[in-house]
């Protein structure tokens, strides 16, 4: 129906070089675009309940980095720059701290997190012309 949809694994808490340039170059062919990862990204309305649930638990928070030789802080600082200036992303979707929520990400994306399937707990989405 017009929109690409992009599912990028960041369950390690990080992306790489290759997966950052995997996203852009789809996001430049400027087709509406909706992109689903494991991790939400740390956003200040959204940091504080996550970390009231299970700490310092999101990508590319200013406070936390997990201490392994592979961390990537400019990759994820790349991923997080370009997801909130891609005029063309209109929804993120991720988990893992298992609590409902929905954020701005950009003028033009939101990000939602969602609760584990196995509460079933579900979100109906419903996408339109622009």
């Amino acid at each position: 129906g017009g929109i690409d949809f992009i599912a990028v694994d960041n369950s390690t808490f990080r992306v790489n070089e290759a997966q950052v340039a995997f996203v852009r170059a789809i996001l430049e062919e400027g087709r509406p675009s909706v992109l689903l990862y494991h991790i939400p990204l740390s956003l200040p309305t959204l940091r504080e309940d996550a970390i009231a649930a299970v700490g310092h638990n999101l990508m590319a928070d200013p406070d936390w980095h997990p201490a392994h030789e592979w961390w990537d802080p400019q990759a994820n600082a790349a991923f997080v720059e370009l997801l909130c200036r891609a005029p063309n992303l209109v929804a993120t979707f991720c988990g893992h701290i298992h609590i409902p929520h929905a954020d701005t990400l950009s003028p033009t994306a939101i990000q939602y997190v969602g609760p584990p399937g196995f509460e079933d707990y579900g979100r109906m989405v419903e996408f339109r012309p622009w």
